[in-house]
């Protein structure tokens, strides 16, 4: 079984957006988002909770996570959406970690490009964000 990880800050839009598609996606794989500064048991915010729902699935359960050392040892790949979150995971990485750290758009597109943040934007920047995703997460395989 495939496990992967998608990283942003506060895990309450872009992170959960990707696990969630991915779910749907690939029901076979395990998938889990976090965040780096995440706030514990915040919920998803509420336009990524509403372009989730039109886009037939449900974000409304979700509640914020903070990584942790044990995921660089669980998951296969982490994800994460930007340049800055791959660097600070690069160097948080304990030794004997299996995980790859690859930035989301590099690994599915060949491009490093940053996912940018919709936190506390208009809901045609999380409908965009969600555009990117859903292709980038296409491209992901067993």
């Amino acid at each position: 079984m495939t496990k992967v990880l998608f990283i942003c800050s506060g895990n309450t839009c872009r992170s959960p957006m990707a696990e969630y598609i991915l779910r749907k996606k690939h029901p076979d794989f395990e998938v889990k988002s976090k965040g780096i500064i995440a706030r514990i048991g915040e919920p998803a915010s509420e336009h990524a909770v509403t372009i989730c729902k039109n886009n037939g699935i449900d974000l409304s359960q979700h509640k914020a996570e903070q990584i942790s050392v044990e995921d660089f040892k669980h998951f296969d790949l982490i994800l994460p959406m930007t340049v800055n979150h791959l660097n600070f995971l690069s160097e948080e990485q304990p030794s004997g970690s299996k995980a790859k750290i690859i930035l989301l758009l590099d690994y599915t597109l060949n491009e490093v490009k940053d996912i940018p943040d919709p936190y506390l934007k208009d809901q045609k920047s999380y409908e965009e964000i969600y555009e990117i995703l859903d292709n980038a997460l296409n491209k992901i395989t067993s």
